[in-house]
């Protein structure tokens, strides 16, 4: 095959399972609300800054849907709101997606952009996993770690989805790459975007540092340079945003620590021990094997995440954990192959 038709392949599955996620992560079921039925986070609310802090802070996709279409000619956003009303089928999804059809234009936007970063999260998770991993770079490699990495999304939509949860996917997942790929500029600068869209940014700093140490012959002025540059943006967009939001209702943070020693003791399912427990053993068997880059990032995102959601979020929303999410599938993928199951085929020659 040659490799037009290969790269075509490899677009079109892309396309394809960015799509199936975003379907899933926008459409309302008895376990997942989507994303405008969270009162304090509505869509438009969030757009326009009068949603409730801390949500309105994770202001990235909202300015930038919000900018779009201040910029777009009113005509073509009322042509965009008759074709809802005029379609039934139309009419129905945005029922279904609890949408307002008045509002076709910026949830068109929003949708477009969710998708694009779905598609650019896939893109980097797989190529990510495939460096720090020592993967072959196969078709079947790339095509098999898209899919698994994709799929496993899905399972993670619970409760409420938010619309800043598909850039934070991407944007850290392409932070991580750059970081691995030793690309400091571009990992600056995705750092920077990445503080607009979610606070728990601050997470690739420590990694940052892990990863310097580990390399002492590159350990100049220029590490502690970026560093204090990595620490002033952080801390420039935190004071930024919350300044900016100050008097939105609500509080900078939430405290659901009561619920969550409930949800400890009586909330939990045997399914999802198994699969704790599965995971856990894929990633930590013999531990020191595992790569580097990826314990490092496992350390640096999910030690931190767990005591910060049992306090502040929802110990079983899974996406709480979407930082640590790249290094969970690249230590699970490796320790996977270490047990030299059917994968390797998978992963072979192509």
């Amino acid at each position: 095959m040659s490799l037009r038709l290969r790269q075509i392949r490899y677009i079109l599955l892309l396309s394809l399972l960015s799509t199936l996620v975003l379907g899933a992560f926008l459409c309302p079921t008895p376990q997942h609300a989507g994303i405008n039925q969270a009162r304090k986070a509505l869509f438009l609310d969030l757009v326009d800054g009068s949603a409730h802090r801390p949500y309105v802070s994770r202001a990235l996709l909202p300015t930038l849907v919000r900018t779009t279409t201040a910029t777009t000619p009113i005509e073509f956003q009322q042509a965009c709101a008759d074709q809802v009303e005029q379609r039934p089928w139309l009419r129905t999804l945005f029922a279904i997606l609890y949408w307002q059809p008045l509002a076709g234009f910026p949830y068109l936007v929003a949708s477009v952009l969710m998708l694009l970063c779905f598609a650019g999260f896939g893109h980097f998770v797989t190529k990510l996993t495939i460096r720090v991993c020592g993967l072959p770079f196969t078709d079947r490699t790339r095509l098999a770690l898209l899919t698994v990495a994709m799929l496993g999304l899905p399972p993670c939509f619970a409760y409420v989805s938010y619309v800043y949860d598909p850039p934070q996917l991407f944007l850290f997942t392409l932070a991580l790459w750059l970081l691995a790929t030793d690309r400091r500029a571009a990992f600056v600068a995705a750092f920077a975007v990445c503080c607009l869209n979610k606070e728990t940014a601050v997470l690739l700093i420590p990694l940052f540092v892990l990863v310097a140490r580990n390399q002492p012959a590159r350990m100049q002025r220029i590490d502690w340079f970026t560093l204090a540059i990595l620490a002033a943006i952080f801390a420039g967009s935190w004071l930024v945003l919350t300044w900016s939001f100050r008097s939105n209702p609500g509080e900078p943070v939430e405290f659901h620590l009561t619920r969550n020693l409930w949800k400890l003791a009586y909330g939990w399912s045997f399914a999802a021990l198994g699969v704790f427990l599965s995971l856990a053993w894929l990633i930590f068997r013999r531990w020191s094997e595992q790569p580097l880059f990826l314990r490092q990032a496992l350390v640096c995102t999910l030690l931190p995440l767990i005591p910060l959601t049992l306090l502040l979020g929802y110990l079983d929303e899974w996406r709480d954990y979407y930082e640590a999410y790249p290094a969970i599938f690249g230590l699970a993928v490796a320790g996977w192959m270490r047990v030299g199951t059917p994968l390797r085929g998978v992963c072979g020659r192509s």
